[in-house]
């Protein structure tokens, strides 16, 4: 299956652009597949990864069409649901998963989403993102292989415990005020 591959979306720290005009859902199912081909597990085998994402509007398309590569390389996925970037980072850490993705387009405009990876618990980035993008243009992801499986973990009380265990206000004062936006960390 060939696709076709913006270059400018793969960036030095993750693949990004204009959510209905970049990432198509054959490119994003194809980037699925290759991370997943590209992720293995410690043992050789399928990736168990985790997957969140943040509260676009394009991001449960963007979920649908990643998920349906991964599974189609093998992934067993974790999806901790909608949160912010620290939820996903939480989540690989506490989970102990292979690595993870979060479905984002942090501070760009609106119409803009993609995808920050994770390689166990490092970022994925630089050659290897332009090494996924050579994949995915090429269309080679092998002969198919037993497809994985998707369940859906909430891990937002076990990370809410960890923010509270680690900040210390009370007693404080410390005039500041919370301002969540339009984030997905805004329900945390």
């Amino acid at each position: 299956m060939s696709v076709s591959v913006p270059g400018h979306i793969f960036r030095e720290y993750d693949i990004r652009g204009v959510a209905e005009r970049d990432l198509t859902d054959p490119l994003v199912e194809g980037v699925g597949r290759a991370l997943g081909l590209t992720l293995r597990a410690p043992n050789g085998g399928p990736p168990t990864l985790a997957l969140a994402r943040d509260c676009r509007v394009s991001s449960p398309r963007l979920r649908a069409a990643l998920v349906k590569g991964l599974l189609a390389s093998g992934a067993k996925v974790i999806d901790v649901g909608e949160g912010p970037t620290p939820l996903l980072y939480f989540a690989v850490h506490h989970l102990g998963t292979d690595g993870g993705v979060m479905i984002t387009g942090s501070h760009n405009a609106g119409d803009e989403n993609g995808f920050k990876m994770m390689r166990g618990k490092a970022s994925f980035y630089g050659a290897d993102i332009q090494q996924l993008k050579e994949r995915v243009a090429s269309g080679d992801f092998g002969a198919d292989v037993q497809p994985g499986s998707c369940e859906e973990q909430d891990v937002t009380e076990a990370y809410v415990a960890l923010m509270k265990r680690s900040f210390h206000f009370e007693g404080k004062k410390l005039p500041f005020v919370l301002d969540a936006g339009n984030g997905a960390g805004g329900p945390l």
